[in-house]
């Protein structure tokens, strides 16, 4: 898609109907109508589940298509809308499947646009309502991806470097920090790496560290990837850490690429970095006071 990475948004639309993301004011159709979706307009249910379905349907692509049509100045304000229409849709629906779905995509969008209060709220009021085997582990996978967010401490973590150096976040103390999860088979990783190493150059003689995390399922494409492309920073392979134990797991990463930013005070100063913004954030952060003793 096009757009710079900084301005991109995502709104998920899972559970009882198609999957959409909304990226840069783009809205893209992935899948189709689900099961549960189809079987709430079909089936014998009570009128007022079909009604549900219905109004689902019409609501979602009613958002799809304010967002197709947004421009860059609008989205703030075609947010806030999709925010009050899927709560209201929940409260007009309440004890369906699409009212908990509805609910999921308020605290998906809540988070994009960084009210993490409303967005735990949502959620959990999600989690609690649905029984749809799509949305209940993606639900749960949100929740806790809510933790790590600017300003939050970041999980403590142990792990082996490619080279068998232990190391862990005490390492970095003082320094800020960026781990890096991606995978050699995912394109935008590969894209992104570029900017990765001009941003590694230009600030690594002032407290700046690269942890790259990899999701790849064989150690010997990573460690001659990584030899290949001359990656000289820290590397781990996160199959190689113990289950549950693991970076990916500690730090609710499901999907690639996922940057994190670690200030010198030991707080996450950025996530989601791409582009111009993983410089900015650098930046910043090296700026920023170190973590007092």
């Amino acid at each position: 898609m096009s757009g710079s990475p900084r301005d991109r948004k995502r709104i998920v639309f899972v559970g009882v109907g198609a999957m959409v993301i909304v990226s840069a004011g783009v809205a893209q159709l992935r899948g189709q109508q689900a099961a549960s979706g189809d079987a709430a307009t079909h089936s014998k249910d009570a009128p007022e589940r079909r009604d549900a379905a219905a109004a689902w349907a019409e609501l979602r692509r009613s958002i799809e298509a304010r967002f197709r049509a947004a421009q860059d100045d609008d989205r703030a304000a075609v947010a806030r809308k999709a925010l009050t229409d899927l709560r209201d849709f929940a409260k007009t629906h309440k004890g369906t499947e699409q009212a908990a779905a509805a609910m999921f995509n308020h605290g998906m969008l809540a988070a994009s646009t960084e009210d993490f209060s409303a967005a735990a709220n949502s959620l959990e009021e999600a989690l609690s309502q649905t029984t749809d085997a799509q949305l209940r582990p993606e639900n749960a996978a949100q929740i806790a991806s809510l933790a790590i967010r600017p300003g939050e401490s970041p999980p403590a973590f142990t792990a082996k470097s490619l080279s068998g150096e232990e190391i862990s976040a005490a390492k970095y103390k003082g320094k800020v920090l960026l781990l890096d999860f991606w995978a050699t088979w995912c394109a935008p990783c590969i894209a992104e790496l570029p900017n990765v190493k001009k941003v590694y150059e230009a600030y690594r003689g002032q407290g700046f560290e690269i942890v790259s995390i990899s999701l790849d399922q064989d150690e010997q494409t990573l460690r001659d990837f990584v030899k290949q492309r001359g990656l000289n920073w820290t590397h781990v392979y996160n199959d190689s850490l113990p289950a549950g134990q693991d970076l990916a797991t500690k730090y609710s990463v499901t999907t690639v690429p996922q940057m994190i930013l670690i200030g010198r005070d030991g707080k996450i100063a950025g996530v989601q970095l791409r582009g111009e913004a993983l410089e900015d954030a650098v930046n910043k952060a090296l700026a920023s006071p170190a973590q007092a003793e």
